[in-house]
């Protein structure tokens, strides 16, 4: 699995390898436009957990909250 964006001329980069147990898609919680997109090359198990059960538990659980941003953050580096 790897996530790719689309250059101006449309062309794919790639952009990070993804690996077992890997959180994807944090980044796009913060933004309300998609950066990544993701391609899987192998069968795989993925847990999808929606945008507002997210929100919520950030309202709730401002530690989360810090979490989330912290592991966007990541994303967004590598």
């Amino acid at each position: 699995m790897y996530n790719y964006r689309v250059s101006g001329k449309g062309a794919r980069q790639i952009v990070q390898p993804h690996f077992q147990s890997d959180t994807l898609g944090m980044h796009e919680l913060l933004f309300s436009r998609r950066s990544v997109y993701c391609v899987v090359i192998e069968d795989v198990t993925v847990c999808l957990v929606p945008k507002t059960a997210i929100s919520t538990l950030a309202s709730e659980v401002p530690a989360i909250a810090l979490l989330i941003c912290s592991i966007a953050t990541r994303e967004q580096v590598v």
